[in-house]
């Protein structure tokens, strides 16, 4: 099981001995972070707070955020940056995964939420961004991709694609070969991906039953 992280890995923390607090000049606190006004002072206690509010407060600027003191800034940057992912879809994946500063946690996180529509792309973010978790991360991302392919074009885009993982890919591939109803939709032609496609496109053909149920949200989202 994946540890915990996030906002959630803040409380074990906060239960630890704690460096000597430290007084900053001035007041460094935009007037929407008020909130953590009282602990001015106290890296420790700012920098918990701060992370604490990061989910809500991710329209701003992470600098001003995240850059007040050290500790916790991991925290706060991996809050700030899904609850960016979610809510705020004009904002590149490219610079929420920076923002992420190499935390594989932030940045699988980061991908599961925006869930990219590019898998391609997001398998090579999954290699270079969270390697701690690339088999889950690919894997999370080539299921929900299947969920919603909608061409055999794409169907051929990923299986020429070299992405590795091609029992996982192949499976895949075969579920929207077989279960989406997808005219012309193949497996690739040849390659341990295309063995893999093929081997359990027999297994779907014969028993259709086996296909993956497609979500209820992703049902909805397609009928739009």
């Amino acid at each position: 099981m994946r540890a915990a992280t996030g906002l959630f890995a803040l409380v074990p923390a906060l239960t630890g001995c704690g460096q000597e607090p430290s007084t900053l000049p001035g007041d460094p606190l935009p007037p929407a972070l008020a909130i953590c006004k009282p602990h001015v002072g106290d890296d420790r206690l700012l920098g918990y707070c701060l992370a604490s509010q990061a989910s809500q407060m991710y329209r701003m600027d992470l600098e001003t955020l995240c850059g007040q003191v050290e500790p916790f800034g991991k925290e706060c940057r991996h809050n700030w940056a899904t609850a960016r992912a979610r809510w705020s879809p004009q904002t590149p994946v490219e610079t929420l995964l920076e923002a992420c500063l190499g935390d594989s946690d932030c940045a699988f996180d980061v991908l599961d939420t925006r869930n990219p529509p590019d898998l391609v792309a997001t398998i090579g973010h999954c290699r270079d961004h969270a390697s701690d978790h690339l088999v889950d991360c690919v894997g999370h991302a080539v299921a929900r991709w299947a969920d919603v392919v909608s061409s055999a074009e794409e169907v051929a885009r990923v299986g020429a694609a070299d992405l590795g993982f091609d029992d996982m890919v192949g499976f895949h591939l075969a579920t929207a070969v077989v279960c989406r109803d997808l005219e012309d939709a193949t497996c690739p032609p040849d390659g341990p991906k295309g063995q893999a496609c093929r081997n359990q496109v027999r297994q779907l053909r014969a028993d259709p039953g086996m296909c993956p149920a497609i979500p209820d949200h992703i049902k909805r989202s397609l009928k739009r």
